[in-house]
């Protein structure tokens, strides 16, 4: 995991696993790595180095690691909790993480974000789904980058959220002004004839040993309870000492911890977190409203969690512990595989275009070990629980032609077959090749199998015609036979942009494989089976009010192309977001595309418009351009002369083809000629640019 080396120089490491408590709420336990039983913040004896805690035997029996921060350490740890929608908390949690610029990495659930600084603060402090802390706490420790950064001073910028999240106020102090609104019997025989009035008559009796692990949570917890029906304070700390939990020494010794009590209780129905001390402090850029954390980490391309969204990340999420199959490849494989099982049925429109649930994806492993096939064969074992014809009949392979394409969806002997096709097509570097030769057909029919569904040949003898063919694409290749294949030709004829390119590595090592069960299979074409039935009624699906808001401010990026092959194969973003967002409102029985269905396709899309990036670079596509270009990157301070250039190809390229592909270059701004002149000689020599666009400049 990449997690901060002078993170693993302390000694302050614990693992943690999932609890219930008696409530039935999720919490995280710590272990000691060292005896296996519960950890203490307080404790350091069951705290160990990192390099224990990863090689203990206990550590593949727990759900991850965990950082002990204390006194001697120089951290704090800034917690982005779930904020469950609310666009108010989450425009404040993209100020703290673009202000504070530091390392980040996201939260073992998936929903938020962990932030670590150096600079300390006095105690803890919570409120509106910001949390943090700098001693006698322990963070959990995920390794999953947002920001791979190094750890960042920024003792200023803490003391500012300190101030805003209520640490000037040590102590909580009645106003005369707060209203009395009910007397105290009042208030007692409200709590008692709640819904959880048993649970608050007990608490307030001192039973609490069925609810909580410890007194101090059911302290909060009955404060919690009284704070609903009085707001105080004085009030609330008179109920809490009449109780039996305040007759410890605790609470009738020491004022400030009723009073910390009541304050964290507060805090959480306080008004959103206004960070304008910060942003005044740091300038900043905001990503769009409503898209989620932007991913500007390193450039291999991680997947938003945004995308693991409703029924797909409940899929997704399923299968994931008990599979090496890639994430991103997961989800893309369950959103084809549903979007061909609801054939072609709902759809958007876009002016004249209909677009349907079809789409194309690629599947780019850097080494055949991608674990490609792999996230297909589990998506389909759910599919073919709720469509056992379709996976018994429409899943095919080999693509190698267009009248091959056709047939499979054309009509037999009079006989109507079944439109849909789930092409399944694991050696793609085949395809490529077959799509290279002159006069091959296989190339503009999979575009208007993208585009229409009209499927037909122009030969003259025997030409073949289909209409409203449904064909989704799944192909799997290697980065390496990608970039060889694949060639200006492809990503001219608008053959590439109708694919999504997604990297396929890993997730990781099971060597007796994983161990989900038919009933978990079961499960999970149950849930599925609604939206299936949903998908398969013809309807025209619009944004909302809030989602056309949204794609207005995201529509201009979409839009903008991009230089280079790049640029080619991602050029159809716009009508590519839309079908995913599609496909997301349909798995949700949504006849409109709402916010959560367009965050979800925006976050799937930036991680395949990031995986093409990390497959082709600023590859031009011309193979001709490519390697000159690679050439003089080799030798940017000396040049190449025109005869070197020719001489790159040892006479296998007309001379034409390299003037164009030095045009090329040249039109793009990634290199520039001069000429040298010597007596009785001239010389035309090539440099890397862009420092000269379209001219010609002299060297002596």
């Amino acid at each position: 995991m990449p997690i901060p080396e002078e993170l693993m120089a302390y000694p302050q490491w614990v693992l943690w696993k999932y609890a219930a408590t008696a409530e039935g709420r999720q919490t995280k336990l710590p272990y000691s790595a060292v005896t296996g039983q519960l950890a203490s913040v307080a404790d350091p004896a069951t705290w160990c180095s990192y390099s224990k805690a990863v090689t203990s035997p206990a550590f593949g029996q727990h759900s991850g690691l965990g950082f002990v921060l204390a006194d001697s350490d120089p951290y704090t740890f800034i917690d982005l909790d779930d904020p469950k929608g609310d666009v108010s908390i989450i425009d404040a949690q993209k100020t703290i993480a673009e202000s504070f610029d530091t390392y980040s990495e996201i939260s073992p659930s998936g929903k938020g974000l962990h932030l670590i600084v150096k600079g300390k603060i006095p105690e803890g402090r919570r409120r509106n789904c910001v949390e943090v802390y700098s001693s006698r706490r322990y963070m959990t420790v995920t390794g999953r980058t947002y920001h791979d950064k190094p750890i960042a001073e920024r003792q200023a910028l803490l003391n500012s959220l300190w101030e805003e999240l209520g640490g000037t106020k040590p102590e909580i102090e009645a106003e005369p002004s707060q209203d009395v609104r009910y007397t105290n019997e009042e208030i007692y025989k409200m709590g008692c004839s709640a819904e959880n009035g048993k649970k608050f008559e007990r608490l307030f009796r001192g039973e609490w040993q069925d609810y909580y692990p410890s007194q101090s949570e059911a302290d909060f917890a009955l404060i919690n309870m009284l704070g609903f029906y009085s707001r105080n304070v004085e009030q609330i700390r008179r109920l809490f000492l009449l109780s039996a939990l305040g007759q410890r020494d605790k609470a009738t010794k020491r004022k400030t911890y009723i009073d910390n009590m009541i304050r964290r209780s507060f805090d959480d129905v306080l008004p959103p977190i206004k960070l304008d001390a910060v942003t005044e402090k740091v300038k900043q850029k905001i990503v769009a409203k409503g898209t989620g954390f932007k991913d500007e980490g390193p450039r291999i391309p991680t997947l938003n969690d945004a995308a693991v969204y409703g029924l797909a990340g409940k899929v997704v999420n399923t299968i994931l512990p008990h599979s090496e199959a890639d994430k991103a490849a997961l989800l893309l494989h369950f959103l084809a595989g549903y979007g061909s099982v609801i054939g072609r049925k709902s759809y958007c429109q876009v002016e004249s275009t209909r677009h349907y649930s079809n789409i194309f994806f690629a599947c780019v492993g850097e080494t055949a070990k991608g674990r490609k096939g792999t996230a297909w064969n589990r998506v389909r074992d759910i599919l073919a629980r709720i469509d056992p014809l379709w996976a018994l009949e429409r899943i095919q392979s080999g693509l190698s032609s267009g009248e091959g394409l056709i047939a499979a969806v054309a009509d037999h002997d009079g006989a109507a077959t079944d439109r849909r096709l789930f092409v399944v097509q694991a050696e793609f570097a085949s395809t490529l090749k077959v799509m290279a030769r002159e006069g091959n057909t296989l190339s503009p029919l999979i575009r208007e199998a993208w585009d229409s569904g009209s499927l037909r040949t122009l030969v003259k003898r025997d030409p073949l015609h289909v209409e409203d063919a449904h064909i989704s694409i799944v192909a799997h290749i290697t980065r390496d036979e990608l970039r060889r294949c694949l060639t200006l030709t492809e990503s001219a004829n608008g053959f590439a942009n109708r694919i999504l390119w997604a990297r396929s590595v890993r997730s990781q090592c099971l060597p007796e494989g994983g161990s989900l069960s038919d009933r978990e299979l079961d499960a999970l074409a149950v849930s599925l089976r609604p939206a299936v039935e949903f998908g398969r009624v013809a309807r025209l699906l619009k944004r909302d009010d809030a989602a056309r808001e949204l794609w207005a401010t995201v529509y201009p990026e979409l839009s903008d192309g991009q230089p280079g092959l790049l640029g080619a194969v991602t050029s159809r973003a716009e009508a590519q977001v839309l079908r995913l967002s599609m496909l997301y409102a349909l798995l949700d029985c949504s006849d409109e595309i709402r916010v959560p269905h367009l965050v979800a396709a925006l976050a799937l899309w930036d991680y395949c418009e990031k995986s093409a990036r990390w497959i082709f670079g600023d590859a031009l596509g011309d193979p001709v351009a490519d390697a000159i270009l690679s050439a003089l990157r080799r030798s940017r301070d000396m040049g190449l002369t025109r005869s070197q250039i020719s001489a790159l190809f040892a006479g296998h390229r007309a001379a034409t083809e390299i003037e164009a592909a030095l045009r090329l270059l040249r039109e793009k701004g990634l290199a520039h000629s001069g000429r040298t002149e010597t007596p009785g000689r001239s010389t035309e020599d090539w440099f890397i640019g862009p420092e000269c666009e379209g001219s010609e400049g002299s060297v002596r």
